[in-house]
């Protein structure tokens, strides 16, 4: 059964926890061509090449009307896994992200990506690194990949959070969240950092799965098993 917690602790009167584990219908669906929710995991499968290519879920339907992730501390879990993927370069395979706005590619708002399982050729896969966004426009290095590649049909588990206003990082697991793999990304190592790029990331409302431009270049198979985010905190 799935666990959804919409108000499970309380911070100033402020929910600070969406938990849904294993993945459920809570998602909203917005390329029904690609993905599918069910057997407690979100399905990809097909070809991503229409905007946007993500299921999405509105954090203030946990955290309360109003109330966004914090513009300075929080963290969020999730566990993934990639199978059969063709196409070209496709390093954009199995993302997630949090935004501030409903847009539907990703040079729109405020934004910060997380790519996992990034497949640069058939039956090879990549480590993680990010990307992000403030105010529509585009930072990444693509390609500042972190610790030793990934297999396809093979689950992890990641951790991205966010450190302070000017920072966050990116972490990949072999199991729930205790044997670390590779090394840590951090956004203030990326060639393309700036430390007021990144603390204008502000008012952050929305998690999603998948790739918001439609040259993503996934075509094939990829579950999402979970999603844990926590406000307010580093060690949830």
């Amino acid at each position: 059964m799935s666990e959804v917690l919409t108000n499970p602790y309380v911070f100033a009167g402020v929910s600070t926890e969406f938990i849904d584990n294993p993945i459920s219908d809570v998602w909203e669906v917005v390329n029904s061509s690609l993905w599918t929710i069910g057997s407690g995991r979100a399905t990809a499968s097909g070809t991503a090449n229409s905007d946007p290519n993500i299921c999405r879920y509105d954090l203030q339907e946990s955290f309360g009307s109003g109330n966004n992730l914090s513009d300075t501390t929080w963290t969020i879990r999730w566990s993934a896994e990639l199978n059969s993927v063709t196409g070209g370069s496709g390093f954009h395979s199995m993302p997630i992200s949090v935004t501030s706005d409903e847009g539907s590619v990703e040079e729109s708002g405020n934004l910060i990506e997380a790519f996992v399982l990034d497949s640069a050729f058939n039956g090879h896969v990549y480590s993680t690194y990010c990307s992000w966004v403030d105010s529509g426009t585009l930072h990444s290095s693509y390609g500042s990949y972190s610790g030793t590649a990934q297999a396809e049909d093979t689950q992890y588990w990641y951790q991205l959070q966010r450190i302070s206003a000017s920072d966050f990082t990116l972490k990949t697991y072999s199991d729930y969240f205790s044997t670390q793999i590779g090394s840590t990304w951090t956004a203030s190592s990326d060639p393309q950092y700036s430390s007021s790029d990144v603390e204008a990331i502000t008012d952050l409302r929305y998690i999603e799965l998948g790739y918001r431009n439609g040259n993503a270049q996934f075509n094939g198979n990829g579950w999402n098993y979970l999603m844990e985010v926590y406000n307010d905190t580093l060690t949830p």
